[in-house]
């Protein structure tokens, strides 16, 4: 799972005032050929095998739901779960819609992401839509969708993780190859939400970014409660969780 960050807003801003691929999708104007898999990763999906229940103890989806989130430089993220849904390479997703702002309120990235959940309890991730502003310009750039274009989806959190797991989390060659460890169960997180115990700890990051290198913390019944980033890239930085609901442990 993804919440919006300052990473994708970097790399997106630089697209905007590069003037390339402004009011395009990037996920369905690139010129690929889909027999160049370096990965060999090519996962059999089956429609019926998918649900938009997204239950999974470390990261649920329950529509109706709003999670809000409170950055190191000031911005702010909220992702709510929508009842909407999408059909991606024969699959019903569920869509969440998540958003990050400035403190002032102006809006910087709006992204739509799409997850169903499979009969073992592994949550996938099947695509965005995904917009970033800069003034009046705006790029809709790392937007993708599973089977266009070569994307496949991936696994952004197992039914049962274990310390060494090693998955995808989705793929187009060159252009989206976020992948995930997990590294920890034993953690201890204090977020503004609250103090937890016994999370996960996952190390994300991409061949097409050595130097960038994400933490995330899942704690159970709960769901993503930090993002922070080690890597050369926004070494630092964190997201971390404020609500769900508008409420804390408190």
């Amino acid at each position: 799972m993804r919440t919006v960050s300052s990473r994708t807003a970097v790399v997106l801003f630089a697209v905007i005032l590069s003037g390339a691929g402004c009011g395009s999708k990037a996920a369905s104007t690139m010129n690929v050929d889909c027999a160049a898999n370096p990965a060999g990763y090519n996962p059999t999906i089956v429609p019926a095998d998918f649900s938009t229940t997204i239950d999974n103890q470390w990261l649920a989806y329950t529509p109706g739901t709003v999670f809000k989130y409170v950055r190191s430089d000031g911005n702010s993220v909220e992702q709510d779960v929508a009842s909407d849904t999408r059909v991606i390479m024969g699959v019903t997703t569920l869509t969440v819609h998540d958003f990050m702002k400035t403190p002032s309120g102006t809006l910087l990235e709006d992204t739509y992401d799409y997850f169903a959940q499979d009969t073992a309890g592994n949550v996938w991730y099947f695509g965005e839509d995904t917009k970033a502003y800069s003034g009046t310009l705006v790029s809709t750039a790392g937007t993708w969708y599973g089977g266009v274009d070569c994307a496949m989806p991936g696994i952004v959190m197992k039914a049962s993780p274990q310390i060494s797991d090693s998955y995808r989390q989705e793929y187009l060659p060159g252009q989206a190859e976020d992948q995930a460890d997990v590294v920890s169960l034993t953690e201890t997180v204090t977020v503004p939400f609250g103090t937890l115990g016994n999370c996960m700890m996952t190390k994300e990051y991409s061949a097409l970014a050595p130097g960038d290198i994400e933490n995330k913390y899942y704690c159970a019944h709960v769901g993503l409660l930090r993002s922070h980033d080690i890597g050369t890239i926004d070494a630092g930085s964190l997201e971390d969780l404020a609500s769900i609901n508008g409420k804390t442990m408190q």
